[in-house]
């Protein structure tokens, strides 16, 4: 569900995270007979086994990268199936693997980095990197030769409560602070892709 790619010399860790492969689960009972490999929960266990890897055996690495690359429209998809269900014991629990996990990113003592690229996935759920980065980056149009997707980044309702901080706001709340002009501009454009442009106007790139 991620790789990671270490550059000795430049002391940078770069994380990818892949989007979801398999056919969507269509009920609570198929998410519960995939188990350990439904797709949002096999994702974060390995996330927070590599964030752990890091901080134990990497000391030297000080600045940590995240990507992604998949399908958008199924990760928003994973979203949505999340929320849906999210009044039963195994979905809250695996939300709530997601909460501790981003929490784990809030607190690192390394520089972090999220670069939205052709292909990417961040949707709802995994856009939420973009807002435990120190910074964030996005590529405006399309590369010569490179037929992926053009970046884009989709916000959801677990953008804006369902992934609060140690400090009890979501991280969007804490980003626009004393703005909440600017929040409700963010919320208003929930489930829209944005591109570059849109992303860097509403003030979350």
């Amino acid at each position: 569900q991620l790789s990671m790619t270490l550059d000795p010399q430049l002391r940078v860790a770069t994380i990818m995270l892949k989007g979801p492969a398999g056919e969507l689960p269509q009920s609570i009972e198929q998410i519960k007979q995939q188990g350990a490999d439904f797709w949002p929960l096999a994702l974060v266990r390995e996330l927070d086994d590599l964030l752990l890897h890091i901080r134990s055996n990497e000391a030297e690495t000080c600045t940590l990268v995240f990507k992604s690359e998949g399908d958008a429209d199924a990760v928003a998809a994973y979203d949505a199936l999340l929320q849906q269900h999210a009044g039963d014991w195994l979905v809250r629990e695996i939300i709530l693997y997601w909460k501790r996990t981003f929490k784990r990113i809030d607190m690192t003592s390394r520089s972090t980095l999220t670069l939205v690229d052709q292909g990417s996935c961040f949707c709802g759920l995994l856009a939420e990197l973009l807002f435990t980065a120190d910074r964030a980056y996005m590529l405006e149009g399309q590369l010569e030769g490179d037929e992926r997707p053009e970046a884009g980044l989709r916000l959801s309702e677990f953008n804006f409560g369902l992934l609060p901080m140690s400090n009890g706001l979501s991280r969007l709340q804490t980003r626009f602070l004393g703005e909440p002009e600017s929040l409700e501009g963010a919320r208003n454009k929930m489930g829209e892709s944005m591109d570059a442009a849109a992303a860097l106007a509403a003030g979350l790139v």
